[in-house]
């Protein structure tokens, strides 16, 4: 079963891959692997994300020394010259280790309008307040609004997804823990699918008035459409 300790599958743990659906797990090796994301194709994890010093890299490729085979695979890190990347690899002749060129990107496209959205996982223990985990890793979006934040959970564990406008796990927490005690009094400590699934409402409600409210103006915007229409083919 799933572990929040760990964020893997206790029956898998030597793995050390990331579970994403592990309410699916059933407690057996064959049908976690079903369930386990490959971090490579998955781009939620970004555990072996490498931030590069933007002067030293700037308009450069730098070239990342790797150990890949299939979906297992390990970033070492990265040398500014080939040269140096080579000596590397041919050191460590044992790690079967391979050199990647990859380009830097700065200043390569204008992202000045580009507004990213931060979503965090932060996972609660129903009888403790406190929480037992909150991920490393986080999803990212594009998007002029936050989504709405919303829970979900199993087995006597609760999983707050909180959206904000920045990359802060502080902040993060913290409004996963008011969620958290919101949703305890909300079904008086009583968590069910179906309390789930009420509170979650509550949660999206300003969303889906907004939405609501933005279906009604494109549906008005076409009937004005449609009557000048009209109006310019009988006149």
């Amino acid at each position: 079963m799933w572990d929040p300790e760990t964020d893997a599958c206790a029956c898998c743990m030597e793995c050390e891959y990331f579970l994403d659906d592990y309410w699916n797990c059933q407690g057996d090796i064959d049908t976690c692997w079903e369930f386990l994301p490959k971090r490579d194709s998955d781009s939620k994890y970004k555990k072996d994300e490498i931030e590069v010093d933007q002067g030293a890299a700037m308009d450069k490729t730098i070239y990342l020394v790797m150990y890949a085979y299939y979906s297992d695979w390990q970033i070492y890190g990265y040398f500014t010259t080939r040269d140096e990347a080579e000596k590397y690899v041919v050191s460590h002749p044992s790690e079967e280790l391979e050199i990647h060129e990859i380009k830097c990107l700065d200043n390569q496209a204008d992202l000045s309008n580009v507004s990213v959205k931060y979503e965090f996982s932060v996972v609660f223990k129903i009888d403790d307040s406190e929480p037992c985990r909150i991920n490393e890793d986080f999803d990212i979006y594009q998007s002029q609004y936050l989504r709405s934040n919303h829970i979900d959970g199993r087995y006597g564990w609760i999983r707050v997804h909180v959206n904000i406008n920045k990359r802060d796990r502080d902040l993060a927490k913290k409004i996963a823990q008011d969620i958290f005690y919101q949703y305890m009094s909300e079904c008086d400590g009583h968590s069910s699918e179906k309390a789930m699934k009420e509170f979650n409402k509550i949660l999206s409600a300003e969303e889906d008035a907004r939405k609501a409210a933005e279906k009604e103006e494109k549906l008005q915007k076409k009937e004005l459409a449609e009557l000048e229409r009209l109006k310019a083919k009988y006149e």
